[in-house]
């Protein structure tokens, strides 16, 4: 060979060398070969979902397996020597999701080596099983901690004590993080409205200096009430001497006509007795007739 040919061939050869291409891992594109079976599974968003259970059933009761999705959210069994002629069905045998697919196959001959995937011959080709929650996720109610939002930023912060103040701050600021999270759970919320609205009843308020109170007056000494004036009894009147009866001649001793003395012995002595006597009876004749009116 001459030089020329030596040359040309160790060019071609160092060219080929650097456009070699490596072949990728299984794990890095999770693919099934004759021996192993692959499958990643994933939620409706992409992301992928560890720990999630799945039956590899092979058609008897001796050939049923559950298996685990790994870290990575991978699924895999690798295939036994005794597990040739078969057909597998997997499927996953979590009640709250919905598969898609709902199951996958794959068949193995008499060597016990993997021939097709879902009917299909072994490829390059990802195989992926997306779980679609059957569960709505539930609104989370936020009402009541915007209440207690509100109610804490229109209390003035110079009516309050420092430290009751900010409590009342602490707790505002986590409530306003998560009325802006739109994962927050409702527990979450929940508890975050009950520390804002702890932290506002607690609220300590300063204490203004009392004004003074005005010196209530002395009292004053009471005067003695002037006595009421007692009405005047009216005098008795005196009672008014009757004059004895007389005769027509004056004479108190002049016997009336057909009038029989009476004898009294000496009349020297009864006369001032009969006038006392007269007087006095018309004295209490005089009152009585007062008393009677």
């Amino acid at each position: 060979a001459t030089q020329e040919e030596v040359d040309k061939i160790t060019k071609e050869l160092n060219l080929a060398i650097e456009q070699k291409v490596e072949k990728p891992e299984l794990e890095d594109k999770v693919i099934c070969d004759e021996h192993t079976f692959r499958v990643k599974v994933v939620d409706e968003s992409g992301k992928v979902l560890e720990n999630m259970k799945f039956l590899l059933d092979g058609g008897f009761a001796d050939c049923r397996y559950e298996l685990l999705t790994n870290e990575k959210g991978i699924l895999e069994y690798k295939v036994q020597s005794y597990d040739y002629d078969l057909t597998f069905t997997v499927k996953p045998l979590e009640e709250k999701y919905n598969s898609q697919p709902e199951k996958m196959t794959f068949e193995t001959n008499a060597s016990a080596k993997i021939v097709s995937v879902n009917g299909e011959k072994l490829s390059d080709k990802e195989m992926f099983f997306t779980l679609v929650s059957k569960e709505k996720p539930q609104e989370v109610n936020k009402k009541e901690l915007q209440k207690a939002i509100q109610l804490a930023k229109s209390l003035e912060e110079e009516k309050y004590t420092e430290e009751s103040y900010q409590r009342i701050l602490k707790a505002l600021n986590v409530a306003e993080a998560l009325l802006e999270n739109e994962k927050a759970t409702q527990e979450e919320v929940d508890k975050a409205t009950v520390e804002l609205n702890r932290a506002i009843s607690e609220k300590v308020e300063v204490e203004k200096p009392k004004p003074e109170l005005p010196k209530p007056e002395e009292p004053k000494p009471e005067l003695p009430k002037p006595e009421e004036p007692k009405p005047e009894l009216p005098k008795p009147e005196e009672p008014k001497l009757e004059k004895p009866l007389t005769s027509q001649s004056g004479n108190p001793n002049q016997q009336k006509p057909n009038e029989v003395p009476v004898k009294t012995g000496d009349d020297s002595k009864s006369l001032p007795f009969m006038t006392t006597m007269v007087i006095s009876m018309g004295a209490i004749y005089f009152i009585l007739k007062r008393r009677m009116k």
